[in-house]
């Protein structure tokens, strides 16, 4: 064990070290006895405390200086230095004053002993850190302030999710109106997943007239809860607009012009791809229109299926034109024809090498399985979109609508 060397307060250099420390370090420098009285300090505590000299110091303890909150925990921690002779270094001592003031230290404190090594009281220095922790203590009530925020925004967005879910369908019209699901002429079905709590994708499966269905599909630009806005609006005018409009042009030029005015108000670009459908289900006949939206997917039995035409026009998504008139596609449907409505996110899908997956691979699960049922159908593309991606989840929304006119 290396032997420690000891001045003697005899010794003359001793004495001009110790003073020199004492009249120029900046922090608090003070020795006590066992009763945890001032012995010795430097200017700087001298001042701190309020004292005229080292003369009124001397006998004092922190209890003449600070409050009992903080007068009784340094007694506390300076008889526990003695009683057991192990410092503490480097502690954050809170100094509550009698005026209502706080101010805060860096302390170490340690066992003062005499030449034979018996404890005869304490010594320590203490640095000022009061802007330092005030600016931490003010950091953390931001940060408790901004989680509270962000919790309450994330329960409003929460319940925002769970009302959006109630704008898809729950159940589907049967027809003729009155038979058992699997006795009706049109079998549907659709799939809905948000890429976060609330999303941008909307489907509508309606009964507009005893024998007809009309059928939406819309995703709103973006993510999140600007885009599920955009489909709480098209939701209402989906219930204003349907029994009215009886052909799918006139549908979305009738909703074209009532949402470019909304959505002009935001300074930034908003636009809807939207299709609409209606198929008659006595004749197979449907008629549909496109705002900018993926044109279905056929699956026929038919060598030269007639339902969807290669060079149907690309009209601009909604929003974009004020006064734009969409055009009604008319086709016939055979018994047991397949029709696939998508939004942009399912056929984007991405591998693990950022390969889409693709609307030719929907196309082939789709043929693949054209004669289970349209909800088994839909499974199995989702069920290869995820082998796909590798992915239980999807980036962007999904959003498919499957319909089969059984004849």
């Amino acid at each position: 064990m290396t032997k420690k060397h000891t001045w003697s307060l005899d010794s003359t250099d001793a004495k001009i070290y110790l003073q020199n420390l004492l009249d120029n370090i900046p922090d608090v420098l003070y020795f006590k006895d066992r009763k945890s009285q001032f012995k010795l300090l430097n200017d700087t505590c001298i001042k701190k405390h309020g004292f005229s000299d080292m003369n009124e110091a001397i006998g004092k303890s922190d209890a003449d200086v600070f409050t009992d909150e903080h007068a009784l925990q340094a007694l506390k921690d300076e008889q526990d230095i003695i009683e057991s002779g192990e410092p503490v270094t480097g502690i954050e001592e809170r100094e509550t004053w009698p005026d209502g003031s706080v101010t805060w230290v860096s302390t170490t404190k340690m066992p003062l002993r005499d030449q034979d090594g018996s404890v005869i009281g304490t010594f320590g220095i203490s640095r000022d850190i009061t802007a330092k922790k005030e600016a931490e203590l003010l950091a953390a009530a931001y940060a408790n302030e901004i989680k509270r925020l962000k919790d309450a925004m994330e329960e409003d967005v929460r319940m925002a999710g769970e009302l959006q879910k109630a704008f898809f369908p729950t159940q589907y019209p049967v027809f003729p109106p009155g038979v058992a699901p699997d006795k009706s002429r049109l079998d549907i079905a659709h799939f809905n997943q948000s890429s976060g709590i609330v999303g941008g994708d909307l489907c509508s499966i309606k009964r507009i007239s005893k024998h007809e269905a009309g059928i939406l599909l819309c995703d709103v630009m973006g993510h999140g809860v600007r885009a599920a806005l955009g489909t709480a609006i098209i939701r209402s005018l989906v219930e204003e607009l349907s029994p009215i409009e009886t052909e799918p042009g006139g549908f979305l030029t009738h909703m074209n012009s009532r949402i470019c005015p909304i959505f002009r108000q935001s300074k930034d670009l908003m636009f809807i791809t939207a299709i609409y459908i209606i198929i008659d289900t006595l004749s197979g006949k449907f008629r549909f229109a496109s705002a900018g939206h993926p044109m279905p997917l056929l699956h026929s039995n038919r060598v030269n299926p007639t339902g969807i035409p290669s060079n149907a026009p690309q009209n601009p998504a909604l929003a974009l034109i004020e006064d734009f008139q969409y055009e009604t596609i008319e086709r016939m449907l055979d018994p047991g024809d397949l029709l696939l409505l998508y939004t942009d996110g399912t056929y984007e899908t991405c591998n693990a090498n950022n390969e889409q997956y693709g609307v030719y691979q929907m196309k082939q699960i789709l043929s693949a399985n054209s004669e289970k049922p349209v909800s088994d159908i839909l499974e199995c593309i989702l069920a290869d979109m995820r082998n796909y991606s590798g992915e239980a989840t999807f980036e962007d929304d999904v959003c498919m609508v499957g319909l089969k006119w059984m004849g």
